[in-house]
């Protein structure tokens, strides 16, 4: 209860479209608002990875914020979802939550501090590609640096044969 009168505050507070799904909510294909608030106190975490599964499948912008986290609970593997942008804790006064909630709204993100060193720890290091590039003839890397800068390949000329 308390969950959906937060997304009903954060409606009329901030003007945003916000849904709070809670566990009647699981299987509801009904979501449409830009910010979704699941309260992860109501799922098995398969059942929270199920859900983002579905959101952000049909609908990759949304923002999700987890609510009701507990500080003990292992639940880093959700930052994995593109769709997931804020955790509040049970703990969260009322001061945090409402700048959680701000700054989420602002299309940033907000995490605990011990999230985001996850984050930074786990971060893919990009690898180099520069061998595939090299193996391209000079046709195919004329095409590759067009389709990059976004000119259409069919206005390129064609070499002589």
């Amino acid at each position: 209860m308390a969950i959906r009168l937060l997304a009903r505050s954060i409606e009329n507070q901030r003007g945003v479209a916000c849904t709070a799904i809670t566990r009647e909510d699981l299987f509801c294909d009904q979501i449409q608002d830009d910010l979704v608030l699941i309260n992860v106190l109501d799922f098995s975490s398969a059942e929270i990875e199920r859900l983002l599964g579905r959101i952000q499948e049909k609908m990759p912008m949304c923002r999700v914020i987890l609510v009701n986290a507990d500080r003990g609970d292992n639940i880093f593997f959700l930052l994995n979802w593109p769709v997931v942008k804020g955790v509040i804790y049970q703990q969260d006064n009322d001061t945090l939550i409402s700048k959680a909630i701000d700054v989420v709204c602002k299309g940033r993100s907000w995490f605990p501090r011990n999230y985001m060193d996850y984050l930074v720890r786990h971060r893919k290091t990009p690898t180099r590609c520069g061998h595939v590039f090299e193996s391209l003839t000079s046709r195919e890397r004329q095409m590759l640096d067009h389709v990059v800068r976004g000119i259409a390949i069919t206005k390129l000329p064609m070499p002589f044969a």
